[in-house]
């Protein structure tokens, strides 16, 4: 399963990288950025573009910009294309924030042009979505100009919505503005919206995309959720899992096409480099998934470590363990949200396999704020 984060062009795997907080700058870098070129390249004085600041303004939740739609729901976005409200078929709305050495592991692209930080709202519904996103800037409520090009405190949009109205056909961004209205770290919430007008190169035809999101799901840095975290110990056995590194990982209310319908799976594994091992942990959680404690029936809790075998140009399972008995309250949910689509909890369990690794021991773990489908 893949997941494709828009605007950049490029394809994020959903089992992924497992990034140190104290070292992630040492980390071999998983991401593979191709970015396409919507954007123009005109070069500009940044300070003549730069954003407009309402840190001085009496209430900078208040919309100032010129919008003029019922803004969103809590938890989700809207977009109007035209004036008409976009029928998406389904909502995946998150935001991200990385600078220094977050930056470097997630989007080195902009470290290796100059910018400092990456403020990125992707708002959409599977393969159709709107993104916007900003360079340079802190994540706090502003105004910012939209323009086609990347600039410092400026914010850019993507977008592909259908056949002829995305940004790899012909479309121009003509002007626009973003408005971040409410940024709060504690709760990992953003709001704000957006007004923008594109033109076609060939026709000269102008078309509006206007939208708002509100609380939706923010990510401050690598550690600011989607993560795993686990200590794992066995017999002569020395796992990269650890409590101190935070793992990628999500969830999937189908089993993860292994257990069915009748199970929710939690996901995670650590960094897969190009041409060495990776680990992976997956367990599942009989329905109905509520906060509270959960049992691990037989076999529903899996460990595998995977090395890349050259000759076919792919990793390999080559040790794999699971639990033979049931795991009596193994894991706690603190947190089941179905409006983002977010769980969180925590885990220990041992897994007593026939291996020689057998038994392996988890303990410390953690999961925060993991999207699921």
């Amino acid at each position: 399963m893949t997941e494709k984060r828009k605007g950049d062009g490029y394809i994020r795997p959903q089992v992924l990288f497992c990034n140190s907080p104290s070292n992630v700058s040492n980390l071999m870098l998983g991401k593979i950025i191709a970015i396409v070129g919507f954007f123009g390249s005109s070069f500009l004085l940044a300070c003549l573009l730069s954003a407009c600041s309402t840190e001085s303004a009496p209430d900078p939740g208040q919309i100032t910009i010129a919008f003029n739609h019922p803004v969103a729901a809590s938890g989700h976005s809207a977009i109007y294309v035209d004036g008409s409200l976009y029928p998406f078929d389904d909502f995946f709305d998150y935001s991200e924030y990385y600078a220094g050495n977050d930056l470097e592991h997630e989007f080195d692209y902009y470290l290796k042009k100059g910018y400092q930080s990456f403020l990125n709202i992707d708002l959409n519904g599977d393969s159709q979505y709107v993104q916007v996103f900003i360079v340079d800037s802190k994540a706090q409520p502003g105004v910012y100009n939209m323009m086609d090009t990347e600039l410092s405190m400026n914010a850019n949009i993507s977008f592909e919505l259908h056949d002829s109205l995305d940004t790899s056909s012909d479309l121009k961004l003509v002007s626009g503005s973003l408005q971040i209205t409410k940024v709060d770290i504690v709760t990992k919430r953003i709001s704000g919206v957006f007004v923008c007008t594109v033109q076609s190169r060939k026709t000269k035809a102008t078309h509006s995309i206007e939208g708002s999101f509100t609380d939706i799901f923010f990510r401050n840095g690598i550690a600011g959720g989607e993560v795993l975290s686990a200590d794992i110990s066995g017999n002569n056995w020395i796992s990269r899992f650890s409590s101190q590194n935070y793992c990628d990982g999500f969830g999937n209310n189908s089993g993860q096409g292994v257990k069915g319908p009748d199970y929710f799976a939690i996901v995670s594994s650590t960094e897969p480099a190009a041409d060495s091992s990776y680990e992976s942990l997956t367990f599942y959680l009989k329905k109905p998934i509520q906060e509270g404690s959960f049992d691990i029936e037989a076999g529903n809790a899996i460990y595998g470590k995977y090395v890349f075998d050259k000759s076919r140009g792919m990793h390999v399972l080559e040790e794999a363990d699971s639990n033979t008995s049931r795991l009596s309250k193994a894991v706690t949910v603190t947190e089941y949200d179905l409006v983002r689509r977010r769980i969180s909890g925590v885990f220990d369990f041992t897994i007593a396999d026939n291996s020689p690794r057998s038994p392996l021991v988890v303990t410390n773990g953690k999961f925060n704020d993991l999207f699921w489908w």
